[in-house]
C-alpha cells in the first residue's frame, strides 16, 4: 500500500492536550506559591520539610522513622548539593509537578492498553491531568503526589502484561518494585501489594509461582528501610510507626473515622510538630506514668488496645466501617490538614473546575461494567478494592482517598468506547446509581466545621511572614467560627499583640491593652505565649509583682517561651541579682537570640558585635525597634 494513502494521526492534538495540562498546572502552582500557605508551609508540610533537612544534615533522632522517609529523602538531595533551604517549598512543588505530569502520562499509556479508542485515552488523562483534588495536593510539600506516580507505574506494568500476555516474570517484578517504592513514600499504598499476588495467580498470562515471587522486590525495598531504621535505633522496622496510633484514633470507640481529630487539647508553637504524635505520647504517659519513654512499647500498646477494642465490640466496629464506607463513596472531600472545598473556593484556578468525586465514581463504575471482559480492567478493580479496604481500616479523608482517582479515571475510559447496547444500558444504570449514592448530602455543619483550622493555618503562616494585619484578620475569622476554641483564642491573642508590635505608629492605649487581655487571659493557662503577654499587660499596668510571678513560672517550666521571657525579665529590671550575674558571665556565643538582643539593647558591646555577624541590618533594626516599643517608657 502506498505510504501516502495511510495518513498518520495528527501529532498536534496530543501536544496541544499536554500543553493545556502543563499551563493549567503551572498557573495553579504559581498562584498557590504566592499565598501565605504556599510561602510558609505549616502542619504536615512543615514536618516533611524539617525531616528533609534532618536527613540532609545527618541530624535524625535516634529512633526509627515515625513517618515515611521516601519523599523527604528525595527533598534532601537538593539540600545536599547546597540549595538554600528557603527554596525547598518550590523544589517540592517542582517535584510534585513532574510527578503529576508523569502520572497523567502513565494514565494515558495505561488507558491505551485497556481501551481501543484514542478518545478513551484522552478522557482518562484529562480526568487526572485537570483533576482539582490532585492539583490541590501538588501545591504542598506532601508525599501523596509522588506516591500516586509510583503506584501508577506499578499499575502500568500490570496492565501492560495482562494485555500483551508475554508470560514473563519481569513485569510482575517491576510492578512489585514500584509498589514497594510507593509504600516507602506513602505507607497506605502497601495495600496494593496484597492485590498483586491475587492478580498474578489468577491471570492466564502468569504462572502460579509468579504470584509470591512477585512480592520479592517490594520486600527488598522495605528491607532497605528496615536496615536504615536498625542503623538509627537498633530497630529493624519495615514501616514507619506512625500507623499504630492512627489505627487506634481511626477505630477507637466514638471515632467517626473520616479524619484525625484531636481528643485532647494540644498546644505547641513548633509548626513541625505532629499533633497526632504529641497526643499519643501524652495519652500513653497518662496510662503508663512509671514506664520509660519507649516508642516501641507505645506502638505495641496502641495496636493491642485497638484490637482489644474491636474484639470487645465487633458490631460497633462494623458499624463504624459502614459509616466510613459511606464517607469514602461520598462526593465531599473530607478534611486532612486543610478543608479542600474552602481552599478550592479561594483559588481562581480551581474554583470553576467541574471535576469532582461523584463524576469520577459514576464514570468509573460505568466503565467497569462496559469493559469487564478486559483482564487489565479487572486487575484495576482488584487494586481499587484492596486500596479502599486498607483506607477503611484508617481514615477516609481526601489525602487517603485520592489514590483511587487515577484508578477510577482509567476505568472511566471504558465509557468512551463502543459497547453492545445491553452492556451499555447496564453500565449506564450502574453509573447512575453510583452518582446518586455518592451525591447523598452531608449536613452543612459537618462540611464546614473544619474551616476554623484553615483560618488558623492562614493566620499562623501570615504571622510568620510578617503580615501582621492579615494574621489578625484570619485569627478573628477563626474566633468568629468558634469563640470557645482555646487554640483560636490563643492565636487571636498572639496576632493582636504582634500586629501592634510591628505597627510603628500604633499607640498602646487602654483599649488595645483590654483587647489583649480579653483574648489572652482566658487561655493563659493553656498557652505559654498568652501567659507571657498577660505578664506584659500586668507590667504595663504597674503590677510588677504579678508580671514577675507569671514570667518566672514560664522560665521555670523550661518551655518554648523561656528564653524570650528571660529577656523580658532582664529588660524590665525584674531579674534578680544572681540571675543577672549568671547571664552576664556566660559566653556570648552560648546565648540565645532573645538574650543577645536584650543584652545589646542594654549596651553590651560583645552581644552587639555577635549580632552583627549573625543577622542582617533589617533584621537587627526590626528586633531592636520591637523591643524599644515594648520597654521604652515613652511608648
Amino acid at each position: 500500500m502506498n505510504r501516502a494513502a495511510t495518513p498518520s494521526p495528527p501529532r498536534i492534538l496530543p501536544l496541544a492536550f499536554a500543553g493545556l495540562i502543563v499551563i493549567y498546572l503551572t498557573g495553579y502552582l504559581a498562584w498557590y506559591g504566592g499565598t501565605p500557605l504556599g510561602r510558609y508551609p505549616v502542619l504536615d508540610d512543615r514536618e516533611i520539610l524539617v525531616l528533609a533537612k534532618q536527613i540532609a544534615s545527618g541530624t535524625l533522632p535516634a529512633e526509627a522513622f515515625y513517618r515515611a522517609p521516601g519523599y523527604p529523602a528525595l527533598l534532601a538531595l537538593p539540600l545536599l548539593s547546597g540549595l538554600d533551604p528557603i527554596a525547598l517549598p518550590w523544589i517540592a512543588r517542582l517535584i510534585n509537578a513532574l510527578g503529576h505530569l508523569t502520572s497523567t502520562w502513565l494514565v494515558w499509556s495505561t488507558a491505551g492498553y485497556l481501551w481501543p479508542r484514542a478518545r478513551a485515552q484522552y478522557a482518562a488523562a484529562a480526568l487526572v491531568g485537570f483533576n482539582p483534588v490532585l492539583l490541590h495536593f501538588c501545591g504542598d510539600a506532601l508525599d501523596i503526589t509522588l506516591g500516586i506516580t509510583l503506584m501508577l507505574a506499578g499499575v502500568h506494568a500490570i496492565v501492560r502484561e495482562l494485555t500483551l500476555r508475554t508470560s514473563a516474570r519481569a513485569p510482575w517484578l517491576t510492578a512489585s518494585a514500584y509498589l514497594g517504592l510507593a509504600a516507602l513514600v506513602r505507607p497506605q499504598l502497601l495495600a496494593l501489594l496484597a492485590a498483586l499476588p491475587v492478580i498474578a495467580a489468577t491471570s492466564t498470562s502468569a504462572r502460579g509461582r509468579n504470584a509470591f515471587a512477585s512480592l520479592l522486590p517490594a520486600l527488598l525495598v522495605l528491607m532497605v528501610l528496615g536496615a536504615v531504621n536498625y542503623r538509627l535505633a537498633g530497630d529493624f522496622r519495615l514501616l514507619p510507626w506512625q500507623g499504630a496510633y492512627n489505627f487506634w484514633a481511626a477505630n477507637r470507640p466514638g471515632a467517626h473515622g473520616r479524619y484525625f481529630e484531636q481528643s485532647i487539647p494540644i498546644n505547641s508553637v513548633d509548626e513541625a510538630a505532629n499533633t497526632a504524635r504529641l497526643e499519643s505520647e501524652i495519652l500513653y504517659r497518662q496510662s503508663h506514668p512509671a514506664a520509660p519513654d519507649d516508642y516501641r512499647a507505645a506502638t505495641a500498646y496502641w495496636q493491642t488496645r485497638t484490637l482489644d477494642s474491636i474484639r470487645a465490640a465487633p458490631v460497633a466496629w462494623l458499624t463504624l466501617l459502614a459509616h466510613k464506607a459511606y464517607y469514602l463513596a461520598n462526593n465531599v472531600e473530607q478534611y486532612n490538614n486543610k478543608t479542600y472545598a474552602f481552599h478550592k473556593q479561594r483559588s481562581p484556578w480551581l474554583r470553576w473546575n467541574p471535576l469532582c468525586w461523584s463524576l469520577l465514581f459514576s464514570l468509573g463504575a460505568a466503565g467497569a461494567i462496559r469493559g469487564w471482559q478486559v483482564a487489565g480492567l479487572r486487575a484495576l478493580v482488584v487494586c481499587g478494592m484492596a486500596y479502599a479496604g486498607g483506607a477503611l481500616l484508617y481514615f477516609v479523608s481526601d489525602r487517603f482517598r485520592v489514590p483511587l482517582v487515577p484508578l477510577l479515571a482509567l476505568s472511566a475510559g471504558g465509557v468512551f468506547t463502543a459497547t453492545p447496547w445491553p452492556r451499555a444500558v447496564a453500565a449506564g444504570m450502574v453509573g447512575f446509581v453510583a452518582l446518586l449514592v455518592s451525591s447523598i448530602p452531608i449536613p452543612e455543619r459537618e462540611q464546614t466545621k473544619t474551616v476554623i483550622q484553615d483560618y488558623m493555618a492562614l493566620a499562623r503562616a501570615s504571622s510568620q511572614l510578617g503580615e501582621a494585619r492579615e494574621a489578625v484578620g484570619y485569627a478573628e475569622l477563626a474566633h468568629r467560627v468558634d469563640p470557645t476554641r482555646p487554640a483560636a483564642l490563643a492565636l487571636l491573642c498572639v496576632t493582636r499583640f504582634n500586629a501592634w508590635l510591628h505597627a510603628e505608629n500604633a499607640a498602646l492605649t487602654d483599649r488595645v491593652l483590654e483587647s489583649w487581655r480579653d483574648a489572652c487571659a482566658p487561655v493563659a493557662s493553656f498557652s505559654p505565649a498568652a501567659k507571657r503577654i498577660v505578664g506584659y499587660i500586668e507590667w504595663r499596668a504597674g503590677r510588677s509583682d504579678n508580671a514577675e510571678r507569671l514570667w518566672r513560672e514560664l522560665v521555670v517550666s523550661g518551655g518554648e517561651e523561656r528564653d524570650t521571657t528571660q529577656a523580658w525579665l532582664l529588660l524590665t529590671g525584674l531579674s534578680s541579682a544572681a540571675q543577672l550575674s549568671a547571664i552576664t558571665e556566660r559566653a556570648r556565643d552560648t546565648l540565645t537570640p532573645p538574650m543577645l538582643f536584650a543584652l545589646a539593647l542594654r549596651g553590651d558591646d560583645a552581644a552587639a558585635d555577635l549580632l552583627v555577624t549573625r543577622y542582617s541590618v533589617p533584621r537587627r533594626d526590626a528586633e531592636f525597634s520591637a523591643l524599644k516599643r515594648l520597654f521604652d517608657p515613652r511608648h
